[in-house]
C-alpha cells in the first residue's frame, strides 16, 4: 500500500489581467480609414510608446470621435490608466464601447474588464460574458481565459457551464496560455464535469510544466509516480518536483521527501540530472 501524499489537485484560479496596448491596425470587418487619418493615427501611437501622453491625447481624441477604434481605443487606455490625464473609469468604459462595437479586440477585452471588476461601473458578469465572449471568439487568449473562468466558477450571474469552460480554456491551452493549460488538466485529472481523462491531463500538465508552471510540474510528478495517465516513472516524478520546489511550490517540498525514500540512490542520481536538462528544455514566456 502505497502512503498517502500531498497530490494537489485543486483548481487555482490565476487573477486576471488587463490586455496591453499594443494593436495598430484595426481589427475586424472594418472599413479602413483614410490614408492620412491612418498616418495621424500612428504619430499618436508612436507618442504613447514614447510616454508623450499629452501629445498622444491631443492627437487620438480627434480620430476617436471621427470614428477611429484605433484611437478609440488609445483615448480609452489613456482615461484607464490615467496617462495624459486624469484616471477616469467612465471615460475609459464610454471610448472602450465605441471601439467594441466596431469589433476591436482588445477593446472588448478591457470592457468585459470592466464589467467583470466593477471599474467605473457597477459590477455586471453577464455584461462581461457578452464582452469576453467577442474578443475571445476573435481569438484573444485572455479573454478566452477569463471567459472560461466565468463559466468553471459560476461568478455571479453566470451559470456554471463546464462544457463552456472546457471550450474557452482549451482555445487559450493551444495558445500556451499556462494557466488556462492548468486548470483544464485538473478538470479531466479529477473528472469535473467530465470522464476522469488521465491521458488528457498529463498532456495539458506537461505543456504548462514546459512553460515553467509550478502546481503543473508537482501535479505532473504526481502523475509520473503513480503511473496515472503515463507509465510509472520515480525519475520523472522526482524530476518534475525538483523543477516545481524551483519555484518553492509547497505541495512539491512535501512531496519530495516521500519519493526520494521510494527510490534508489542511482535513481535520484539520475533525477537531478534529468531535471538540469528539464531546466534547460523550459520555454521562457
Amino acid at each position: 500500500m502505497i502512503p498517502e501524499f500531498v497530490a494537489s489537485i485543486t483548481i487555482q484560479k490565476p487573477a486576471t489581467f488587463r490586455q496591453i496596448f499594443g494593436i495598430a491596425t484595426v481589427l475586424g470587418s472594418i472599413l479602413l480609414t483614410p490614408v492620412a487619418t491612418a498616418d495621424t493615427y500612428d504619430v499618436a501611437s508612436e507618442a504613447y510608446d514614447k510616454g508623450e501622453y499629452e501629445a498622444a491625447l491631443s492627437i487620438a481624441v480627434p480620430l476617436a470621435e471621427n470614428g477611429n477604434p484605433n484611437a478609440q481605443f488609445l483615448v480609452a487606455l489613456m482615461y484607464d490608466d490615467g496617462d495624459g490625464t486624469e484616471l477616469n473609469d467612465e471615460k475609459a468604459i464610454q471610448w472602450y464601447t465605441q471601439a467594441a462595437k466596431q469589433g476591436h479586440a482588445d477593446a472588448q477585452f478591457n470592457l468585459a474588464y470592466m464589467y467583470d471588476h466593477g471599474e467605473g461601473t457597477e459590477e455586471n458578469n453577464p455584461e462581461a460574458v457578452i464582452w469576453y465572449t467577442q474578443s475571445a471568439e476573435q481569438g484573444d487568449a485572455s479573454a478566452q481565459m477569463n471567459l472560461a473562468l466565468m463559466y468553471d466558477f459560476a461568478e455571479e450571474g453566470v451559470e456554471r457551464d463546464v462544457e463552456k469552460a472546457i471550450k474557452w480554456y482549451t482555445a487559450a491551452a493551444e495558445q500556451d496560455e499556462q494557466n488556462a493549460q492548468y486548470n483544464l488538466a485538473v478538470i479531466y485529472d479529477e473528472g469535473e464535469g467530465v470522464p476522469v481523462d488521465d491521458s488528457r491531463a498529463v498532456y495539458w500538465y506537461q505543456r504548462s510544466a514546459l512553460l515553467g508552471e509550478s502546481s503543473s510540474q508537482t501535479n505532473l510528478a504526481v502523475m509520473y509516480f503513480e503511473g496515472e495517465g503515463v507509465d510509472r516513472d520515480i525519475v520523472e516524478a522526482l524530476a518534475w518536483t525538483y523543477l516545481a520546489i524551483d519555484a518553492e511550490h509547497e505541495t512539491a517540498i512535501e512531496n519530495i521527501g516521500f519519493f526520494e525514500e521510494e527510490a534508489s540512490k542511482k535513481q535520484v542520481r539520475r533525477a537531478k540530472r534529468r531535471a538540469d536538462e528539464l531546466r534547460d528544455s523550459l520555454v521562457s514566456n
